[in-house]
């Protein structure tokens, strides 16, 4: 598929800050439409590498109804599992086994055992939330931007930030079990987005770095405020159902 080719050799220049791409995104006919195909093709080819890294690593993991049973086992053969019994008899017993099931059903998802359900569910979640967020982080750098003196459109941002993007290509190496990606797709990202701006907007190196990081404290802050007035409300709730 020739579009999908092309969305990948744009990804991957624009992953090593070539300039001369984004200027190309900047002057495309319609860089929003270029932009938005660029993502989803990034997003899902990072799910279905996830997919194929989660079985892999399910594969290369012991089962865990076999892991569960072992450990119930272990239980039942320490002492004090009798001394329970004696105790509290069967009603011990059921909160007991309660108790286990949902321990088994946490500690897995905290322990990041492969899901290979959530990861086939990633392939619709993914490039919704990944199109969802790029949409938001563009919409509010264009805004800045432009207020700091840039020349560009919001179609020509949006295009050149979907560029910016290119930095989660480095997860698809997840697809060799249990390897994780560090915060060095972040960084990397913030590169090509301060090389999108300053090349749609023709801005200075300051005013580009200014609306790179302007958006993340201006969604820091909304973030801030709306947990603070979610906790308010919650206390207020709480101390309300005290009072009556």
């Amino acid at each position: 598929m020739p579009f999908v080719k092309r969305a990948f050799h744009w990804a991957w220049r624009a992953l090593f800050l070539e300039q001369d791409v984004y200027e190309d995104m900047r002057d495309d006919d319609n860089p929003f439409v270029e932009g938005l195909f660029i993502v989803v093709v990034i997003s899902v080819a990072i799910a279905l590498f996830s997919l194929v890294g989660t079985a892999l690593a399910r594969a290369a993991t012991p089962d865990l109804q076999a892991m569960k049973q072992t450990v119930l086992n272990g239980l039942r053969s320490m002492p004090w599992f009798d001394q329970m019994l004696q105790a509290g008899g069967q009603q011990a017993l059921d909160m007991f086994n309660q108790f286990y099931d949902l321990g088994w059903q946490i500690f897995p998802r905290l322990a990041g055992y492969p899901d290979i359900g959530n990861a086939a569910l990633n392939l619709v979640l993914l490039p919704v939330t990944m199109i969802l967020l790029w949409l938001l982080w563009g919409v509010v750098a264009h805004v800045v931007a432009r207020l700091l003196g840039g020349k560009g459109t919001l179609s020509q941002t949006l295009g050149a930030t979907a560029l910016a993007e290119a930095p989660q290509l480095l997860s698809l190496v997840t697809v060799i079990p249990f390897v994780v990606v560090g915060g060095v797709i972040g960084t990397w990202r913030m590169l090509c987005r301060y090389t999108a701006l300053k090349t749609v907007h023709g801005l200075s190196w300051p005013r580009a770095v200014a609306a790179t990081l302007l958006p993340g404290i201006l969604f820091g802050i909304l973030i801030a405020v709306l947990g603070f007035i979610f906790s308010t409300l919650l206390m207020g709730l709480v101390a309300g159902g005290i009072a009556q």
